[in-house]
């Protein structure tokens, strides 16, 4: 090739040509050829094609739809408006510039080779009065500032389903307020139903009773039986005495009797009587109560000689004068020790339910319930108080001030 074919030759518009070089030896120029009509390279080979050449110049946008119109103002967002129809496409296309030679066809090769060089832009197309078709979109530019101006409002979405009912609240709402009472209503002439029975009064007495009662105000009304030693009875303003005096084996008792026999021990008798021990010597036996035991000036008083049901106070060589609800038969005792009398002046009664049991009271309150070797039959006398120094010279004195018993008549 001479050296005026090594210079690119320049078109009918006077841009210079493209000639290539061998990819023999990289510096030996070649003549590149296309097609006439289609503008495209003529080349062979099964290399790689090299990178194409740039686009030539777009037609110009064809005009832009109207805008959709501006929903109403909400608080709440619409969903944006769909976008105006694009214009009508042009039935003209424009003159495209001429397409950019192709680069030669490099070796086979695991890595392209270099980008030729951009072919000369086509001369404009006089401009249309008919837009061309849109060119391809460009890569997006950076996105713009947000901006500090809110665009128009869209009209309202359409209202979402009702959500599910709330669970029941636990915690019952504030109270309203009472509504006015209605009318009285006309007075009934059909009675309401009965009320409920009231409760059953107490039972009223169904058995008459027979009862005894003395304040031992004369001498002559009681029998006085055991006398021994300076054992003596003495009747005076507060009451009656029974002492046993400081001479030793000295006794003495004091008896209220019905005047006739009953069988009284198994008709619910009830016993009462006010009494104090008031001088304790050192030894004595002391019985307060229904029945008549066996009374010895130096043995004192046996408890299973007779029916009895009543109080003991016993003391042995100065120690404690031990207090005792007693009851019995001829045969055996049931005796309960409780709190000492000692020298004050005490309530004392007992209540027995026919065979069943005896209760013992002391100012008032049950000290005792005895189930066993209860007293029955025909007894005399009703009421006895009974004391004995047993054989110890030593003074002990008791004073009844009232007694009294009664029980059943039937």
């Amino acid at each position: 090739m001479t050296e005026a074919e090594n210079i690119a030759q320049r078109d009918a518009n006077k841009i210079p040509t493209l000639i290539g070089v061998s990819n023999v030896d990289g510096v030996t120029p070649v003549t590149i050829y296309v097609d006439p009509t289609t503008h495209r390279i003529l080349a062979s080979g099964v290399g790689p094609s090299g990178p194409t050449g740039p686009s030539g110049p777009s037609g110009p946008s064809g005009p832009t739809g109207p805008s959709g119109p501006s929903g109403a103002n909400s608080t709440v967002s619409g969903p944006s408006g769909p976008s105006g129809p694009s214009g009508t496409d042009s039935t003209v296309s424009g003159p495209s510039g001429p397409s950019g030679p192709s680069g030669p066809s490099g070796a086979d090769s695991t890595v392209s080779g270099p980008t030729g060089p951009s072919g000369p832009s086509g001369p404009s197309g006089a401009d249309s009065t008919v837009s061309g078709p849109s060119g391809p979109s460009g890569p997006s530019g950076p996105s713009g500032a947000d901006s500090t101006v809110s665009g128009p409002t869209g009209p309202s979405g359409p209202t979402g389903p009702t959500g599910p009912s709330g669970a029941n609240s636990t915690v019952s709402g504030p109270t309203g307020p009472s509504g006015p009472s209605g009318p009285s209503g006309a007075n009934s002439t059909v009675s309401g139903p009965s009320g409920p029975s009231g409760p059953s009064g107490p039972a009223g007495v169904s058995n008459p009773t027979i009862k005894y009662s003395t304040l031992f105000e004369t001498a002559g009304r009681f029998n006085k039986d055991g006398i021994a030693g300076s054992g003596a009875v003495t009747h005076g303003a507060n009451g009656v005495n029974i002492t046993t005096g400081a001479t030793q084996a000295s006794s003495v008792e004091i008896e209220f009797d019905a005047g006739a026999t009953f069988v009284y021990l198994d008709r619910s008798p009830i016993m009462s009587c006010v009494a104090r021990v008031v001088t304790q010597g050192s030894d004595f036996d002391v019985y307060l109560g229904i029945g008549q035991l066996t009374l010895s000036a130096t043995a004192g008083i046996t408890y299973t000689s007779a029916m009895h049901s009543g109080f003991k106070v016993v003391r042995r060589s100065s120690g404690t004068a031990v207090s005792s609800a007693t009851n019995g038969t001829a045969s055996a005792e049931t005796a309960t020790a409780l709190t000492a009398f000692g020298t004050g002046l005490k309530a004392l009664m007992t209540i027995q339910t026919s065979t069943t049991d005896i209760k013992f009271y002391v100012d008032g309150s049950l000290v005792a319930t005895h189930t066993t070797n209860l007293p029955s039959g025909t007894n005399t006398p009703i009421f006895s108080g009974q004391i004995s120094n047993i054989n110890v010279a030593d003074a002990t004195t008791c004073i009844l001030t009232t007694a009294n018993v009664e029980f059943n008549a039937l």
